[in-house]
């Protein structure tokens, strides 16, 4: 289990960005990212340790953004958020969810070559629970989750 958060505002939102992450520190603590639209392109800062930790020490004019998604969790394996680049399109996603389930998401959005088709068709076909946040360089911030599939239903 990770903590995601998405926020849009009329101001940074670097700062609040930080301060829910640390608010979240519950679901995990080992590892935390931020990612901002700054100028057009997203900005990313990552680290290891408690939100307060990474982010409180940063410059966080650095990553100054209206619209902006971060992430924490206890995997350290967990390399969040996805970056990928689609024909001029920045994408930044965080997800919930285990590995095969981020790995379908991410094949989705890059089959679909948008972020907004891409995850309508994971909401779609994937069964395995998830929850994701997501933000373009296109100024779009999504965020979804599916009901999945419930502990005693079978495959």
């Amino acid at each position: 289990m990770s903590g995601i958060i998405g926020m849009v505002a009329d101001s940074d939102v670097a700062y609040d960005l930080g301060c829910g992450t640390t608010a979240q520190n519950y679901l995990g603590d080992d590892k935390c990212d931020m990612t901002v639209l700054s100028g057009g392109k997203l900005k990313t800062v990552s680290g290891s340790g408690p939100a307060l930790s990474v982010f409180g020490s940063l410059d966080l004019s650095k990553y100054s953004g209206k619209i902006g998604i971060a992430h924490n969790s206890y995997r350290l394996d967990s390399e969040q958020p996805f970056r990928l680049k689609i024909n001029g399109l920045e994408i930044a996603v965080c997800i919930d969810a285990d590995k095969k389930v981020m790995d379908e998401i991410v094949t989705a959005i890059v089959a679909c070559k948008n972020l907004r088709d891409g995850v309508r068709n994971s909401l779609r076909k994937i069964k395995d629970p998830f929850s994701l946040v997501a933000i373009s360089n296109k100024e779009e911030l999504i965020a979804a989750r599916n009901n999945g599939r419930k502990p005693l239903e079978g495959s």
